[in-house]
């Protein structure tokens, strides 16, 4: 109990100061329940306006599934968060300032925003497949969650698939640049294969997230 108190208080800390992190274990679902217990305590007790994202990558998937999987998700994010800004600032669903915020976080993306019945549902592109697409989703997260003066926890599963993917490095890459760039958004990795996460995050010089995250380990508790 001690040590998952400690777990605990690391991933709390890491939330309220936007510390990126590697979290690691063999258990997938215990990883998930973790950081989905502490958000939602951080939610309920000090920071209600918080955002929680997940992207679940795919296993063993093509370049074009790893970047929709995570694009998709953003999409996801972005309807709740500007559902969100809509009613706290009391505007209207269809007020030019919701577009306006849309069009301008996801800039090079000509994002589409609908009306079904109450809610909103976005489309940052018809057709995402590639590696500047999946970049201007991300960059365009933190500008939106910048607009909306909120801040967003992403949390990307198995990451060890982006690793071992054929584009890895450069999907890599881009998350390193919006990493480096973050102030309102705080990336989380997580994974299941220690070697692989270790390579890429702790012991590889070459490679571009290294010694970006602090890690946390679940497998010791």
């Amino acid at each position: 109990m001690t040590e998952i108190n400690t777990v605990n208080k690391q991933l709390a800390r890491c939330f309220s100061i936007g510390r990126h992190m590697c979290i690691k274990g063999r258990n997938v679902k215990a990883i998930i329940g973790q950081v989905d217990a502490v958000i939602s305590d951080i939610q309920k007790s000090t920071n209600p306006s918080l955002i929680y994202g997940k992207a679940l990558t795919p296993n063993n998937a093509s370049n074009n599934a790893i970047i929709n999987a995570i694009t998709s998700s953003i999409e996801t994010l972005t309807n709740y968060m500007l559902s969100a800004h809509v009613a706290n600032n009391s505007l209207r669903l269809d007020d030019e300032k919701v577009l306006t915020i849309l069009q301008s976080s996801f800039i090079h993306m000509s994002p589409k925003m609908r009306q079904s019945d109450d809610e909103i549902q976005v489309i940052l592109a018809e057709e995402i497949k590639n590696l500047d697409s999946l970049e201007y989703s991300l960059k365009g997260l933190e500008r939106l969650a910048k607009n909306c003066n909120v801040n967003v926890i992403f949390h990307v599963e198995d990451f060890q698939e982006i690793c071992i993917a054929d584009d890895g490095i450069q999907i890599e890459s881009i998350f390193r640049e919006c990493v480096e760039d973050a102030e309102h958004t705080t990336f989380v990795f997580s994974g299941s294969d220690d070697s692989i996460l270790t390579s890429a995050f702790f012991s590889d010089r070459r490679r571009p997230l290294y010694l970006h995250l602090e890690t946390v380990e679940l497998d010791k508790l």
